[in-house]
């Protein structure tokens, strides 16, 4: 069995064909490929590749051996392209991790760039030396400033339910206590406009302390870090007197 002839390409059919449909595919494909009326150098082998095609598929235990064989075919293929794809696949990561690996080993951490500004920066020593403190004062002062940032994150980490807790209590019972002054019309119950927009800001206000821990919270996770990394950067070059070269 040749393995390049798909007999349902080769009339022209779907895999699911009747024995009618089959036949039908056949006198149609005979006809155009038959020697004495096409004069392709093909015609021939073509022709008896149909009529195996129309005897195997006829045949309903040579048609399932058959289906059984192109299956196996196609898995097999499957698998090899699967292979090869997973082959480029891992090619280009570890490609790409060499390059990031590469890219890495080029880029200056900020005491890397101190100790080759120490080392081969042709400035004054007194200059260094000035650097050399400034540098030193300025990382202690972001160091502590990260401590303080992560230390108020973490306490807003395990009270902002507390808190919001706390103040949906007291709106509650300050708007209960308020509904009972004005069903009992106690003289301290709101009488005026002023009155009433006092009540209106305090509920406002608790409202506010209720959802302002989270935004707190969000910003020291996610903003404030970001914020103290640039004044390092910002202060360390400062400090070191680095300009930037623009071309």
């Amino acid at each position: 069995m040749n393995d390049n002839i798909n007999y349902y390409e080769l009339l022209g059919i779907k895999k699911d064909a009747t024995p009618e449909e089959i036949k039908k595919a056949y006198r149609i494909q005979a006809k155009k490929w038959h020697p004495d009326l096409n004069k392709d150098k093909k015609a021939s082998e073509i022709s008896k590749k149909l009529n195996e095609a129309k005897e195997t598929l006829l045949n309903e235990e040579k048609r399932k051996d058959y289906d059984s064989y192109l299956e196996k075919i196609t898995n097999s293929k499957y698998e090899t392209l699967k292979e090869k794809e997973s082959k480029q696949s891992n090619s280009y990561q570890k490609n790409y991790s060499q390059s990031n690996n590469n890219y890495s080993q080029e880029t200056y951490t900020k005491w890397e760039y101190f100790i080759t500004y120490l080392k081969y920066y042709q400035t004054p020593i007194f200059r260094k030396i000035l650097a050399t403190i400034l540098v030193i004062i300025e990382t202690i002062i972001c160091g502590t400033l990260q401590i303080i940032n992560y230390l108020l994150a973490l306490i807003l980490c395990y009270t902002s339910n507390l808190i919001s807790y706390i103040f949906s209590l007291i709106i509650v019972i300050y708007i209960l206590v308020l509904i009972i002054s004005i069903i009992a019309n106690y003289s301290s119950s709101p009488q005026t406009i002023y009155d009433w927009i006092l009540v209106i800001l305090t509920i406002i206000l608790c409202g506010t302390i209720i959802v302002i821990p989270e935004f707190i919270l969000k910003f020291l996770i996610e903003k404030m870090p970001i914020y103290l990394s640039n004044l390092n950067i910002y202060l360390f070059k400062k400090a070191v007197g680095y300009k930037e070269y623009k071309n």
